[in-house]
């Protein structure tokens, strides 16, 4: 019974310690025609945003892992952060915002498998 009492606990206050922001992904107007490569289209955007940014995305900074490795930035889109904080909750960067041909462009090469080509 103890056992019993304790999993539940546990889940419960796992499941209390999430939150979930269900969103649609973005669909209307969206279209990839053709492969978005890393170097140079979704490098351009990631250094010009990310990765220069002072404090952010860099060894040491604030921001949530490591964008100025190839591995830091595909641990990202590994676990989906990419995807929902810049293509769905459209939140990162924090300012200036992206434009949508870029959210565009990593979108597409987050779904092509976000590749190192």
């Amino acid at each position: 019974m103890k056992k019993k009492l304790l999993i539940t606990s546990v889940i419960l206050l796992f499941m209390a310690s999430c939150t979930f922001e269900k969103r649609e992904i973005p669909q209307q107007g969206f279209k990839c025609d053709s492969l978005v490569r890393l170097n140079p289209v979704i490098d351009s955007i990631i250094v010009k945003n990310c990765s220069t940014t002072p404090g952010c995305h860099i060894p040491g900074g604030t921001g949530n892992g490591d964008f100025t490795t190839y591995s830091g930035l595909k641990a990202k889109v590994d676990n989906g952060s990419l995807l929902n904080r810049v293509v769905i909750l459209k939140n990162m960067p924090v300012s200036p915002p992206l434009s949508d041909a870029d959210i565009n462009r990593i979108h597409c090469w987050i779904i092509q498998g976000g590749l190192n080509n």
